[in-house]
């Protein structure tokens, strides 16, 4: 049958029920579901993508709890369950990465271990829509905006398909008491990493929370800020940390994760 839709969406989808088995390096295996050829991407690159990241994920304690905000597929929330045995809790708004996100907790038997929610950090509480910079089955992909149709560098941008979506504050979602105050929070958004600090503060002021590894885009001032204001509340980072993981060339160029501590 000749499908003739405007969307693409069997773009990159190879149609095979594949797991992929991945080493830890510390003697567990870890699994995930691999149904496109961006996610075998991910998978396949666990450990070479953002090395730091890694490293960061290797200082939780099976007493912490890791936020993985902007989970995709999962891959670095099933590491910190399956590794370090911590309690996870995985937010991820898109509905392709979010069943994938599932599905890996499941195949990992991390059903005690994670708990995932299809929602958006940002600054405020509501029903909006999510704005997808593309559309593919089990696709895995990223630069999704909440509420604003926009790219990754906040300029105005056409997306392809909008999916509804609920939108929450960090701070009102801690306030359900669906889990505790995290001890690591990760934040990869792809552009609105400012909105999810902006709804995240009185979290952020808990002495509690010990660590916020963040993808900041050097070239944006909503991002700079951000740096600002972590310091203001006690953080600190470590300059040559951001220097040896901010991207030097390409597209994505000025962009990197910055790891801020406090107390550490």
């Amino acid at each position: 049958m000749e499908l003739k839709n405007k969307i693409n969406f069997l773009e990159g989808y190879t149609g095979k029920t594949t797991i992929i088995s991945i080493d830890s390096k510390q003697g567990e295996k870890l699994y995930f579901f691999a149904p496109s050829k961006m996610a075998t991407f991910r998978i396949n690159t666990l450990f070479t993508k953002e090395p730091s990241t890694i490293s960061w994920l290797n200082r939780l304690k099976e007493t912490d709890t890791f936020l993985d905000i902007g989970a995709n597929i999962g891959i670095y929330s099933v590491y910190a369950a399956v590794v370090k045995k911590c309690r996870v809790v995985s937010i991820e708004p898109e509905s392709q990465n979010f069943s994938n996100l599932v599905r890996n907790i499941v195949i990992n038997n991390l059903y005690e271990k994670t708990l995932p929610f299809c929602l958006a950090m940002s600054n405020e509480n509501k029903i909006g829509v999510l704005h997808l910079s593309t559309f593919s089955i089990d696709g895995a992909a990223s630069g999704h905006m909440f509420d604003e149709e926009l790219k990754f560098n906040l300029t105005p941008g056409k997306s392809p398909f909008q999916q509804g979506c609920i939108g929450m504050k960090l701070d009102s979602f801690i306030e359900e008491k669906y889990f505790p105050i995290p001890d690591f929070i990760k934040i990869d958004v792809d552009g609105l990493e400012h909105k999810v600090i902006e709804g995240a503060i009185t979290t952020l002021k808990n002495p509690k929370v010990k660590s916020v590894l963040i993808e900041i885009y050097s070239k944006l001032e909503e991002h700079m800020n951000i740096i600002d204001l972590l310091l203001s509340l006690g953080f600190e980072y470590d300059s040559n940390q951001v220097e040896q993981d901010r991207i030097k060339e390409g597209w994505n160029k000025g962009m990197g994760n910055i790891i801020f501590n406090r107390g550490m």
